[in-house]
């Protein structure tokens, strides 16, 4: 009898912990982007960079926000091989705090064929969480979780090369 209720006991413990964990997850995603739209309303046009950069194949638009001393925001747009990339950075005090990734497959001549967005949410350079949205699963490299910090140290370092 012992035995069934410390088991009852043990697996009643484990899933408030999920559960809190999964609260505290989703509390922190929503904090994070109550706080890049708070960042990005603060746009203006003394705040606001533009600069457009060339790769071999593709040019790069990027806008680049100072919300305030810490808080920045990199804009980045490209159409590549049929899709319309925007990849967008929001970093405080030089550390990643959310990005999103979207890609639309649109063909020559067309409107959007497919629409893939991720968002990836971070806390003290950890990835706390990835949430795929769109109409497609969102599979492969270019949407690897690992890969989204490695992109944005070198957005950084293109960016430094731009505004020395």
């Amino acid at each position: 009898m012992k035995l069934k209720l410390s088991i009852l006991f043990f697996i009643f413990i484990s899933c408030t912990a999920i559960s809190q964990s999964f609260t505290s997850s989703y509390q922190l995603q929503q904090d994070l982007r109550t706080a890049y739209q708070k960042a990005l309303s603060k746009t203006t046009a003394y705040n606001t960079k533009r600069a457009i950069t060339s790769n071999k194949d593709f040019i790069e638009y990027w806008t680049i926000i100072d919300a305030s001393f810490t808080e920045k925001i990199i804009k980045i747009s490209y159409y590549h091989d049929s899709e319309f990339i925007q990849e967008n950075y929001y970093y405080d005090k030089e550390k990643l705090v959310y990005s999103t990734k979207s890609i639309a497959y649109i063909p020559d001549n067309s409107f959007a064929q497919s629409n893939q967005k991720c968002e990836y949410f971070l806390k003290q350079q950890s990835l706390i969480a990835v949430v795929p949205l769109g109409q497609e699963k969102v599979i492969g490299n270019r949407w690897s979780a690992n890969t989204v910090q490695i992109r944005f140290n070198n957005r950084l370092k293109q960016l430094k090369k731009i505004n020395p």
